[in-house]
C-alpha cells in the first residue's frame, strides 16, 4: 500500500499532514509509488508470479476529496504499472469502503480483482462497480461461530444476491475457524454457478491435497 506506508511511519502525525504539510507529502508518496512499483516488479520477476496484491484500508479514514488527492493517483500509478507489466491486481480493501466506491471505477476493468473485507456490503460494492471483478466477503466471524448452515447460507447471499465473481472470506481466513466451516465455504464456492468473470475453481481434494 502507498498511503498506508506513509502513514504507519508518520504514526500520529499522518493525520494532520494532509494540512500541515500537503505538498511536502504529496512529493513522498511520489517517492514511495516509484520505489513500490520497482520493488514489487523486481520481486513478482523472481518469484514467477502472475498475480500481485495491492493493499489498501487507511484510505478509508479520509473523505472523498481527500483521498482523490493523497492516495488514489499513486494506486492507480502503481496498480496501472503493474498491470502495463502483464500481472493480474488483486486489490484488498480493508475497512469501510462505502463513502469510496464510486472513485473505484478508474482502475483497470479486466486485470483487477477487487477484494472488499466484511466492512463493505458486497451489493453496494456491485452498483458502484458493475462491470469489475468482485471478491469476497464472508465475516471471518460466522467461520468462528456460525454453523454450516448459516456460513452456506450466507455464502449463497454473497452469490446469488450481491453479485460477487469470487466467492471468498472477508479479509484474512480465521484461524480458528470451525472445520466444517471453512469446508462448507470452500464447497459453495467450488458449485459457484459461471455468473459472471469468475476463475476456474480447483476442486475441493485439489485444494485440501488429499
Amino acid at each position: 500500500p502507498i498511503y498506508e506506508t506513509l502513514r504507519l511511519f508518520r504514526s500520529l502525525e499522518g493525520f494532520t499532514d494532509h494540512y500541515t504539510n500537503p505538498d511536502q507529502l504529496k512529493a513522498a508518496l511520489e517517492i514511495i509509488t516509484e520505489e513500490s512499483i520497482e520493488l514489487t516488479l523486481s520481486d513478482a520477476q523472481v518469484a514467477g508470479a502472475n498475480t500481485i496484491m495491492m493493499g489498501a484500508g487507511y484510505a478509508t479514514d479520509l473523505s472523498a476529496k481527500q483521498y482523490l488527492e493523497f492516495d488514489r493517483s499513486y494506486t492507480l500509478k502503481a496498480i496501472n504499472a503493474f498491470v502495463d507489466a502483464g500481472y493480474i491486481v488483486s486489490f484488498h480493501l480493508d475497512n469501510p469502503w462505502g463513502h469510496l466506491l464510486g472513485e473505484l471505477d478508474v482502475f483497470p476493468k479486466d486485470d483487477v480483482i477487487f477484494h472488499f473485507d466484511h466492512k463493505t456490503p458486497m451489493g453496494l460494492a456491485r452498483e458502484a462497480l458493475p462491470n469489475r471483478c468482485l471478491m469476497g466477503n464472508l465475516d471471518p466471524y460466522l467461520l468462528v461461530n456460525g454453523t454450516k448452515d448459516e456460513v452456506v447460507a450466507e455464502c449463497r447471499n454473497l452469490i446469488y444476491r450481491d453479485g460477487v465473481d469470487i466467492l471468498a472470506n472477508g479479509c484474512e481466513g480465521a484461524t480458528n475457524g470451525k472445520l466444517e466451516n471453512m469446508i462448507a465455504l470452500g464447497e459453495v464456492a467450488h458449485d459457484q454457478p459461471n455468473v459472471g468473470r469468475v476463475v476456474s475453481i480447483p476442486s475441493l481434494d485439489e485444494v485440501v491435497g488429499k
